[in-house]
């Protein structure tokens, strides 16, 4: 293996560091927060992590990812309309959610839901950021 010099492994970090904040997902992808904060106005009053009506919750993509019944996925990757989640609030299966004393989804909202799931059911894009203490970036040098 052929030694990297300090240079080589400055411009690696570099690269690694720019790459890493560089949103790669394509133009007009509806992106996973849009559907959290759908799912947490329309859903999560009855569907959460403490009260968990139907064994299920909305309060994070984990949780809508890994729910399971016997009528299946929750979320059928690359296929909205073979997905529960889009046919419990289109009402193509029952019952239809939200009920219909509460308040429902616009058709522009359902259709981003739809989105979503035909443009793979992406997960939120976790992106670092520096962190610094007092405000000021860190450095090891000292004046």
């Amino acid at each position: 293996m052929l030694p990297i010099s300090i240079y080589q492994r400055t411009v690696l970090a570099l690269l690694i560091v720019v790459l890493s904040h560089i949103d790669l997902s394509p133009a007009g992808a509806t992106d996973y927060p849009q559907i959290a904060f759908l799912l947490k106005t329309y859903c999560s009053g009855c569907h959460n992590d403490v009260d968990r009506e139907a064994d299920f919750s909305v309060d994070s993509y984990r949780a809508l990812m890994e729910f399971t019944s016997d009528q299946g996925s929750l979320i059928s990757i690359g296929q909205p309309d073979q997905s529960r989640l889009l046919q419990l609030i289109t009402g193509d299966a029952t019952p239809k959610m939200p009920p219909d004393d509460q308040p429902q989804p616009k058709s522009e909202e359902i259709d981003l839901v739809r989105q979503w799931i035909a443009q793979g059911a992406r997960p939120p894009v976790m992106k670092s950021e520096p962190t610094y203490e007092s405000g000021e970036p860190h450095s090891s040098r000292t004046s």
